[in-house]
């Protein structure tokens, strides 16, 4: 489904001959640029030094940290980043002490695995049991307390320990879908986010690396203080929604990366600090075209209805 002028199949992931093909391919087409994007490829990527093209990825050892839930908790606690207390759970104790200990309302999640890999939230005891055993979980997953506030994450590009680009945005409505329904009209998120997503963002980004370099972006939720905590960091890749998220409204983020990664310079002030609009809201859903809209586009619609009303 790739839309590109040249496409070459490799092996899955688990494949014995995963790089070998790789190496393969590279050496075949010659690149300029080579841009893993896969959180279980760029660990091993990322300490190669023989690949014959060069790449963007931050150093191995960050992944060591980010890509283990329970880890990066204890990592960012330590360094005095904000996150949702959390426990592992290895037995049915555990899970029954979690449920005390977060007021029985807890997210579960695989401590390790991208996309959200195992998440569920509950308040109820057998289903969360019922959850753990249907997913093998016992000994893999964590339970951390439900922080029920909005979704933020700050995007971020480091060149050698220079910030390049921090763009923090906030899920400003939106109803995540499930099993049961579609999902087809569920995101609307708007640039603008509380100045502390940047800085709690940061704090928890540079203590992976004093001086980071690569793309991150640090996913939290906003708590009952107002306050955000981090959930996750992500390293060597964009968001879900990726570099084209805000891509005709904004610098071109893969242009950037692909000129740091090949030694070029940049044309533009920098550092860039959330530089697009925050009354600009970006409508998503599956299997449909995004739209942006300004919020003063909407403001006459929500007057229209509040006279309609009274």
């Amino acid at each position: 489904m790739a839309d590109v002028d040249e496409k070459h199949l490799v092996p899955r992931i688990d494949h014995e001959k995963f790089y070998d093909v790789v190496r393969q391919v590279i050496a075949e087409t010659e690149p300029d640029f080579f841009w893993p994007l896969h959180d279980n490829e760029m660990p091993t990527f990322a300490g190669m030094t023989d690949l014959g093209a060069p790449m963007f990825l931050p150093a191995p050892q960050a992944f060591d940290i980010t890509q283990d839930k329970m880890a990066a908790y204890e990592h960012f606690k330590s360094h005095g980043v904000p996150v949702p207390d959390t426990m592992f759970v290895n037995t049915r104790d555990d899970l029954k002490v979690a449920m005390e200990r977060f007021g029985g309302d807890v997210w579960l999640r695989a401590h390790r695995g991208a996309g959200g890999k195992g998440a569920l939230r509950v308040s109820n005891l057998d289903t969360a049991i019922s959850w753990l055993d249907m997913n093998d979980g016992w000994g893999a997953f964590t339970a951390s307390e439900r922080i029920t506030g909005a979704d933020s994450v700050v995007e971020t590009v480091w060149n050698r320990g220079e910030l390049i680009f921090a763009q923090g945005r906030t899920r400003k409505r939106g109803t995540p879908g499930n099993l049961r329904e579609p999902r087809r009209y569920r995101r609307a998120s708007t640039v603008g986010a509380p100045p502390e997503v940047n800085e709690v963002g940061l704090k928890a980004i540079r203590s992976v690396m004093p001086e980071p370099h690569g793309i991150f972006f640090a996913d939290q939720k906003i708590d009952s203080n107002g306050l955000p905590r981090v959930t996750e960091v992500n390293t060597g890749r964009f968001s879900s929604n990726g570099s084209i998220y805000w891509f005709d409204k904004g610098p071109n983020l893969d242009e950037i990366v692909i000129k740091l990664g090949m030694g070029q310079p940049l044309d533009m002030a920098l550092p860039m600090i959330n530089p697009l609009p925050e009354d600009l809201y970006r409508l998503s859903g599956d299997d449909i075209p995004f739209k942006y809209v300004r919020q003063d586009a909407t403001e006459p619609l929500e007057a229209e209805l509040q006279q309609r009303l009274s």
